[in-house]
């Protein structure tokens, strides 16, 4: 994450699976899972779940000096 120049805050993703335009049906999967997990979270104001759902879909792609 970042800001632009007018103070936009902006995010750089980049695929880590060459495959994932293969992947529609996981990705509206995962996106469903996503907005329930941060519905519960404004809910109850626990995040370890949602946290936890990031952990495993990480897998080995964390880079070293990025601690979840």
């Amino acid at each position: 994450y970042f800001h632009d120049p007018n103070g936009i805050r902006l995010e750089l993703t980049t695929n880590l699976v060459s495959s994932w335009k293969e992947r529609e049906d996981q990705a509206a999967s995962d996106v469903r899972e996503w907005i329930r997990l941060k519905q519960q979270t404004a809910r109850t104001g626990d995040s370890s779940a949602a946290i936890e759902w990031i952990r495993q879909r990480r897998g080995g792609h964390k880079p070293d000096d990025q601690p979840l």
